[in-house]
């Protein structure tokens, strides 16, 4: 009796190449959960906004962390790249993951534009004092 695989695909990877397969969770052999917006491309894949997920069960119920998987603060874009190899299973997200997703990538992403504008603001600060100091050692606004 021959056995029949059922994996009629002739890929390694359970998914296509080229292919955005939109938003997933992607475990790693690290054992990592990584929840993402994901594109594959030949052998490797694309994670967009990828956020780690963090589930752990306990007495009185389960409990969802969902962190920035990538330091956002440094990075031009919030992409990383990782080989197919590297990847234990994909799996889709049920609505509620989806929507809790969506609302702490939106919230991260504030964090950072009020980070970066601080930031600005800060810097501005600090070139309008410099000006300031050497306008004053200069005697420009002495009299």
């Amino acid at each position: 009796m021959t056995k029949k695989s059922l994996n009629t695909n002739s890929s390694k990877y359970p998914f296509n190449p080229d292919e955005t397969i939109g938003l997933k969770i992607v475990r790693l052999k690290s054992s990592e959960d990584i929840i993402a917006s994901v594109l594959v491309e030949e052998d490797k894949m694309i994670l967009t906004d990828p956020l780690q997920l963090i589930f752990k069960r306990t007495e009185t119920g389960s409990v969802l962390l969902l962190l920035p998987w990538l330091p956002m603060e440094f990075v031009e874009e919030n992409k990383s790249v990782i080989s197919c190899s590297e990847i234990l299973t994909v799996m889709n997200p049920k609505k509620l993951i989806i929507d809790y997703y969506d609302s702490i990538l939106e919230s991260v992403k504030n964090k950072i534009d009020e980070y970066e504008s601080e930031q600005n603001l800060l810097e501005s600060t600090e070139e309008q004092l410099q000006n300031l100091l050497d306008n004053l050692s200069k005697g420009k606004f002495l009299q």
